[in-house]
């Protein structure tokens, strides 16, 4: 075996010295064996690498986001073989490669750079607001949440991973660095700006109020924005859309904004902002249009401006709510 190393993170950014490492009780003697007897000099250095691999316990149930930022940060800022290797290895071998990702980043002081993660998250009903390490200003709407590295640099990239909805006012900074939300499919990109964001399961779009944002998606496709610009996206197209400003922000006010829109999709509104689960009696009241300026911080107010118009009858449970025809 002509190999090579001279420092215990070259060994630990060696896959097959990893394998061998985490299995030395139980495998035969192989080619790190040899190696060690034609390299006795390297005992010591051999010795430490396993005792600090054997000194890093990681929780096994990584959380995903942290694992593709991770991935994310070390390919695009050290692209070397090491980094691909660690992260292959991570991917297929669990906390064994999670515990020599935090030993990499952590010796080479990637881990204050970007795993000292912070995060904002709003209950049902909650709105938040938050200035970031840079300055720039988060207002998160309910049931939303972001992650982001609590010590940026600047000429470093900023970045923000959201859950829910939420609106940022981006503060410029000297060397211009970029400001990146990570979204499910899509990334928006901006320097100093003014958007809304919204990344939930069935409904994924962005409006920008002021300056000017690109969109990147998974696929490549590129979207440039200009004030006024409301972008929604999903797993087959791209779409400009016209609507109202006052509509989509209404929930910085604490309202609920309702256009004529079809009780159903109401219904699913309601379930994001109250976390309440809503059961509509039958299709054809599913599809009835309603319009009208609710509250969204307190579901027994929205509960009986429905029943008040006269068209519904609600009944409600605890979370559980029930829209019906009126007898």
């Amino acid at each position: 075996m002509d190999i090579h190393f001279n420092t215990p993170e070259e060994l630990l950014g060696d896959e097959s010295f990893l394998l061998w490492a985490t299995n030395r009780n139980t495998a035969a003697p192989g080619q790190w064996e040899q190696w060690m007897q034609q390299n006795p000099a390297r005992e010591g250095m051999v010795k430490e690498a396993l005792a600090l691999l054997q000194d890093i316990t990681v929780n096994e149930a990584v959380p995903v986001a942290m694992i593709d930022a991770a991935e994310y940060r070390l390919l695009k800022n050290i692209e070397t073989k090491k980094a691909a290797v660690v992260v292959s290895f991570f991917r297929k071998y669990g906390w064994v490669a999670a515990a020599c990702i935090v030993f990499l980043v952590v010796s080479g002081t990637l881990w204050n750079t970007y795993f000292a993660s912070s995060g904002i998250k709003t209950a049902y009903g909650e709105i938040n607001e938050k200035t970031l390490p840079d300055g720039s200003q988060v207002t998160l709407n309910a049931n939303s949440s972001i992650l982001y590295n609590k010590r940026w640099k600047e000429g470093v990239d900023r970045e923000v991973w959201i859950k829910g909805e939420a609106f940022f006012h981006v503060q410029k900074t000297v060397n211009h660095s970029k400001f990146v939300v990570h979204a499910n499919g899509f990334d928006v990109v901006v320097t100093g700006t003014q958007f809304n964001i919204v990344n939930r399961d069935d409904k994924t779009n962005v409006m920008l109020t002021e300056g000017s944002v690109t969109i990147l998606t998974k696929d490549g496709k590129t979207i440039h924005m200009k004030p006024g610009d409301f972008v929604q996206l999903d797993a087959n197209q791209i779409e400009k859309k016209e609507v109202k400003k006052e509509t989509v922000l209404a929930w910085k006010e604490h309202k609920l904004v309702f256009d004529n829109m079809q009780l159903g999709d109401v219904a699913k509104i309601i379930k994001e902002q109250y976390g309440a689960t809503v059961t509509i009696a039958d299709d054809s009241l599913a599809q009835k249009a309603i319009s009208g300026i609710l509250p969204n911080d307190n579901l027994d107010i929205l509960i009986q401006a429905l029943q008040a118009t006269g068209d519904f009858i609600v009944t409600q449970s605890g979370k559980d709510i029930l829209i019906a025809n009126p007898k």
